[in-house]
């Protein structure tokens, strides 16, 4: 695993993943910044390609994981969750695009 911090990751019972979801969430680290992580993006999807075009378009920095289950998350420095979700949803217009955070 790759710098993972398990902290940042709701546990399985929070999640209750459903086919076709991707789940977009804002999360405070410490003090005034924040973390954008997308999860359950599809096996078949090239998430590389994903990852830096949302880096460029977003000017941030990030990295993808992979949790302990095996499955890949997209972890973004920063508050863009409402732009990586209507982004998420221009490419994959047949999955539903859930956001959690403010």
């Amino acid at each position: 695993m790759d710098n993972f911090d398990e902290d940042l990751v709701f546990s399985d019972n929070e999640t209750k993943f459903e086919d076709n979801e991707i789940h977009v969430r804002k999360q405070n680290r410490k003090g005034r910044k924040w973390l954008t992580t997308v999860e359950n993006i599809p096996d078949s999807f090239d998430i590389t390609k994903l990852m830096t075009a949302l880096k460029k378009e977003l000017c941030c920095n990030g990295t993808i994981v992979t949790d302990a289950s095996g499955k890949r998350i997209m972890q973004m420095q920063g508050d863009h969750g409402k732009k990586i979700q209507e982004k998420l949803q221009e490419i994959f217009p047949a999955y539903k695009i859930l956001f959690f955070g403010n």
